[in-house]
């Protein structure tokens, strides 16, 4: 093949190579590119119109979901308190620690938290009494009592057969305005005997 043969097959070889490079760089990856988005778009709108699908076959069943859902909420709201009332809280607790017969030393009370919609209201409750007695005490304010209290840590120590109780514990309430009283709260017990003071005369200043 003679030299000028050469030269001329190879231009046409640098020549088509342009070509095809300048079709995939301009034409085939961008139409590629557009194919892959509409594809993702399309597969989207299959996904959406087969919710819808779904919906109007179970529309009975999702109605059944959200009553069920409604009740629980009533019932977990029932057992929340509806406000933070320092000075109820107090006189429950120790209108709790005389039904269950253990001694009652103090309650002090954070600083309300804002968290969302609710807040809650870190507390300490520090009582002693007999094991089983605290047992229980403790098991009633968690599970069985209104408000219910979330206890987040227990300290018990054994003196002499009794155990010493500090309970930090959290009460949760819809944002509200809490009302307040001393941060360390005085027992009754130091005042009056113990469950035969008034409210009033329990809180008096």
């Amino acid at each position: 093949m003679k030299k000028e043969e050469i030269q001329k097959l190879v231009l046409m070889l640098i020549i088509g190579f342009g070509i095809c490079y300048s079709y995939y760089t301009y034409l085939f990856i961008p139409q590629w590119a557009l194919i892959r988005t509409n594809t993702v778009k399309l597969n989207e709108r299959r996904d959406y119109y087969q919710r819808l699908i779904d919906y109007s076959a179970n529309v009975s069943e999702i109605e059944r979901e959200m009553k069920l859902l409604t009740t629980q909420e009533s019932q977990l709201l029932s057992q929340t308190s509806t406000k933070l009332d320092k000075p109820e809280i107090l006189v429950y607790l120790y209108n709790t620690a005389k039904q269950y017969h253990v001694i009652p030393d103090k309650v002090v009370f954070g600083q309300p938290l804002k968290k969302g919609t609710y807040q809650e209201l870190p507390l300490t409750f520090t009582f002693s009494g007999q094991v089983d007695l605290v047992l229980s005490i403790i098991k009633h304010l968690q599970y069985a009592g209104t408000p219910r209290f979330a206890i987040q840590n227990t300290k018990l120590v054994n003196q002499q057969g009794e155990l010493q109780v500090e309970l930090k514990m959290t009460l949760y309430c819809p944002n509200k305005a809490v009302s307040g009283i001393s941060k360390d709260a005085k027992p009754p017990y130091m005042i009056y005997p113990f469950g035969t003071a008034t409210n009033a005369q329990i809180f008096q200043e």
